[in-house]
């Protein structure tokens, strides 16, 4: 099996049983999964992903993205994301959840809780890019979080329309890691 998929057709059923696919492979180098567009995928299905997730702990780098997944809710970013926490060893993360109106500043800082356990990160991104609920106050602590890892070397954020991140908080945000980071790389337009 090829360490990539994309499928904008999964629904919850598919996701699951995919992913007890997943639990039986034996992955040691890196895994793409993409879903965007998948309206039928709920928290249900990303948590049983996420669970799936968890068996790869020697995994060093994960590309992730749920972009445009209307079903999906802060609870279960939440939930998913607290399964990442067992994948120590990730050098190098991939996340995006573009579109994702549901996520919060409680979930982005749930979620800074939970990287807080992959000690390992050497590159990291994220999109939020439409992601309407979140303010700069999670930004700032995503912010706080990312000065704090060691190894970091690459960083790319994504928060394109997000309404509520002022130009001046991502700015501010920026010329922090810049003394912190070797190459930071944060797209932010359209904003406030």
């Amino acid at each position: 099996m090829p360490n990539s998929i994309r499928c904008s057709k999964i629904t919850n059923i598919g996701l699951q049983n995919f992913s007890q696919y997943l639990k039986q492979l034996s992955l040691s180098q890196s895994m793409n999964l993409c879903f965007d567009g998948c309206y039928n995928i709920s928290d249900e299905g990303l948590l049983s992903l996420g669970i799936a997730l968890k068996e790869f702990s020697i995994l060093p780098k994960l590309t992730l993205s749920f972009s445009l997944c209307g079903k999906l809710s802060d609870k279960g970013f939440r939930n998913f994301c607290a399964n990442l926490r067992r994948l120590v060893f990730l050098e190098k993360l991939y996340l995006s959840f573009a579109g994702f109106n549901e996520i919060t500043d409680g979930g982005l800082e749930g979620f800074v809780e939970i990287l807080k356990k992959l000690t390992f990160l050497n590159e990291f991104g994220l999109s939020l890019a439409r992601c309407h609920q979140i303010t700069g106050k999670g930004l700032n602590s995503l912010g706080s979080y990312l000065q704090t890892i060691p190894r970091l070397q690459c960083l790319n954020l994504s928060f394109y329309g997000c309404d509520r991140i002022s130009i001046i908080e991502v700015k501010n945000l920026k010329d922090e890691l810049k003394r912190n980071l070797t190459d930071t790389q944060i797209y932010l337009e359209n904003t406030y």
